[in-house]
């Protein structure tokens, strides 16, 4: 499928969209999304986007990430919490996890916080991969330097 959507959304159960193509027309994501999410009374809708790797958000920009209750980004080995509107007790905004899958792709494994390096700029120090963090930018939050 890829238009219409919101004619299989099951109002009370976990709808999974993966994913959602745009094509040329990023401009009507915000438009795609309501409509998908106006038949939803107790469920919730999962929609997947591409994400360009140089990039922060996915297709669509900031229009997928403002009428999301949880926006989240994969990039390799890494999630980001983006935006959650609602949480109990830690908030996790602006949070990343680093994880291994494994057993062809069906289980995550070492899920562990991550940081930003604070030796280099995105893996690059003095024109090279950075030592600390191997070229990738992150550090595990439990190494101690």
């Amino acid at each position: 499928r890829h238009k219409d959507f919101q004619d299989l959304i099951r109002p009370n159960d976990l709808n999974i969209i993966d994913w959602l193509a745009m094509g040329d027309k990023f401009y009507g994501l915000g438009e795609i999304i309501e409509k998908i999410k106006k038949p939803l009374v107790h469920g919730a809708v999962f929609i997947a986007i591409q994400k360009d790797v140089n990039k922060e958000l996915g297709m669509g920009g900031q229009w997928g990430e403002h009428l999301a209750s949880l926006y989240l980004t994969i990039d390799f080995e890494r999630l980001t919490v983006k935006k959650a509107k609602k949480w109990s007790n830690d908030n996790p905004n602006g949070k990343t996890w680093g994880f291994k899958i494994e057993d062809r792709g069906t289980h995550f494994n070492d899920i562990h916080p991550l940081k930003k390096c604070g030796v280099c700029y995105q893996g690059k120090a003095k024109g090279r991969d950075c030592v600390i963090c191997s070229g990738t930018g992150w550090v595990s939050v439990r190494e101690v330097f």
